[in-house]
């Protein structure tokens, strides 16, 4: 009987060390969640802070042949308060679905040496492999650009001297410092419009063979700052090229002065939506589809 008491003191010993055992691991692991759980939370809220804090102003300016420049400033607070800048210049084309030398390289992962060339749409300057001087490309010269921008952030309106260390070939250094002195001028903002789904430009043209309207968007952190409407006659030749070059028919430069009030209504309340406005062209076969497209880009935003 002694040896069974003793047994049975011993398995008691047993289980009550495994039992105390277990509880020590099961709060350790209560307490280590705890933990973990306190400091993501504490990450997730430095996080949302550094995204709350975010600001940005941006200014745009019209080159030529469907080209716009743009330059923007991002700036978030760190866990110190201070403040990051992203600064960046760049530029796209709303009037061609596609240009030569402008592409996306994509590389095969299995096979670096194959790449494939896919047309960027609509075209940008991040992917312009344009040169004047067959040496410098667009690409190259904009990230220079860019990291001057980035290394400077100057606190000041610029001029010419500031650019002394770049040698520009592709692009004017004129509008380097008209884009960055509109930009000290601007004030930050934090407001954001609907149409961020669309990026930053866009280039929507109908689905048809033929004679086709087009409409080319600049954005502004998800705002129209930039809507450019175009018909596109059976030979493939632009309406706004024949406004320009005076071929335009009295027919076209109607056409041509009904988008202009199209655009000028769009850039002045911010929406591609026209409600109740133009009832007379929409009942208008000249207008029918251009209306549908502009209803089509809403609809996807």
């Amino acid at each position: 009987m002694r040896k069974k008491t003793l047994n049975q003191k011993i398995t008691f010993i047993i289980i009550s060390i495994v039992f105390i055992f277990i509880i020590f691991v099961s709060l350790n692991k209560i307490y280590t969640t705890y933990k973990q759980n306190l400091d993501k939370q504490k990450l997730e809220s430095e996080r949302n802070e550094i995204a709350n804090s975010r600001e940005w102003k941006k200014t745009i300016i019209e080159k030529q042949d469907g080209w716009y420049y743009f330059m923007s400033i991002d700036r978030v607070k760190n866990e110190t308060s201070e403040y990051l800048y992203y600064i960046r210049m760049d530029g796209c084309n709303i009037k061609y679905q596609t240009l030569d030398n402008n592409y996306v390289i994509y590389y095969d992962e299995e096979n670096p040496a194959d790449f494939q060339k896919i047309p960027a749409t609509p075209p940008n300057l991040v992917n312009s492999y344009a040169s004047k001087d067959g040496i410098k490309t667009e690409e190259t010269e904009l990230e220079e650009i860019n990291d001057l921008l980035e290394q400077e952030n100057w606190q000041r309106k610029i001029n010419a001297a500031d650019l002394k260390s770049l040698t520009f070939v592709n692009f004017d250094y004129n509008d380097v410092i008209v884009l960055w002195n509109e930009l000290y001028d601007m004030n930050y903002s934090k407001k954001s419009g609907q149409y961020d789904k669309l990026g930053l430009c866009s280039l929507t043209k109908e689905e048809k063979e033929g004679n086709y309207y087009q409409v080319g968007l600049v954005l502004n952190y998800g705002t129209i700052a930039v809507i450019r409407i175009d018909f596109v006659d059976n030979n493939g030749i632009y309406l706004t090229d024949k406004m320009e070059n005076g071929s335009a028919t009295k027919e076209e430069k109607e056409i041509y002065s009904n988008i202009e009030k199209i655009e000028n209504e769009i850039e002045k309340n911010g929406f591609l939506s026209l409600d109740n406005k133009f009832s007379n062209l929409k009942k208008d076969p000249n207008y029918e589809s251009l209306f549908n497209l502009l209803n089509k880009i809403e609809s996807s935003k």
